[in-house]
């Protein structure tokens, strides 16, 4: 995280709602640090079912590309559709009952590599919503790893301990299989990345009551869970 930042892949400014941007100056680094590592644990954290965060990812990977053909930066698409294609290509195999597994080493990839494509290619757009078009994108892993952290620190716990309170754990236990699940979640990840291209072709004053009625839907919904 620290090298890429150095060699200027950076969140530099945050577009305001009525015009205008807000430059981060110094806060840029530790804010584009804190993005990378965040986004690197949360896929981490929810490759906790054969598939599941290799599915995320690809879903992931081909709704920025999305997004950042739509913005005109076709190297950033490009190299979001290499990555889904080539984690496509791997998922028969990590799909339930799965022959080859990810690891650490694999989720932290592809964690990384999706922090990094967000802040090139979907970061940098004119309107106040291209912030929160990663964060809705990779809304799964992000707001999962957020209420771990929260759970973990309600309850007296490390928050580096594991737990049986993810949301695919969650699944599980109202009776869903594995692959229900993953297919499940493969649903919610499809729903946020449409809504993400929805919301970015939107005007600034429609896009942001799009995201109320969404933040509203994903609230339902997690407590509902």
């Amino acid at each position: 995280a620290v090298v890429v930042t150095y060699f200027g892949v950076r969140v530099e400014v945050i577009s305001q709602p009525f015009g205008g941007v807000f430059h981060l100056g110094y806060f840029a680094i530790p804010v584009t640090v804190l993005w990378i590592i965040g986004v690197t644990n949360a896929i981490n954290l929810i490759d906790g079912l054969d598939g599941l965060a290799a599915g995320t990812a690809v879903i992931a990977a081909v709704t920025m590309a999305a997004v950042a053909g739509f913005e005109g930066r076709t190297l950033v698409a490009g190299f979001a559709l290499i990555l889904a294609a080539a984690v496509l290509g791997f998922l028969p195999y990590n799909f339930s009952p799965a022959r080859i597994f990810m690891g650490d080493s694999g989720s932290m990839f592809l964690g990384f590599t999706l922090a990094t494509l967000a802040i090139q290619g979907l970061t940098k757009g004119a309107t106040f919503i291209s912030i929160f078009i990663p964060v809705i994108i990779l809304g799964i892993p992000i707001f999962d790893t957020l209420f771990a952290i929260v759970r973990r620190y309600k309850n007296h716990r490390p928050i580096f301990e594991a737990d049986k309170g993810h949301l695919h754990h969650r699944l599980l236990g109202l009776g869903l299989s594995q692959r229900q699940t993953v297919v499940a979640i493969y649903f919610v990840n499809a729903f946020l990345g449409i809504s993400a291209i929805v919301l970015n072709i939107l005007s600034t004053e429609h896009s942001i009551v799009a995201l109320i009625t969404l933040a509203t839907l994903i609230l339902i919904f997690g407590d509902r869970i």
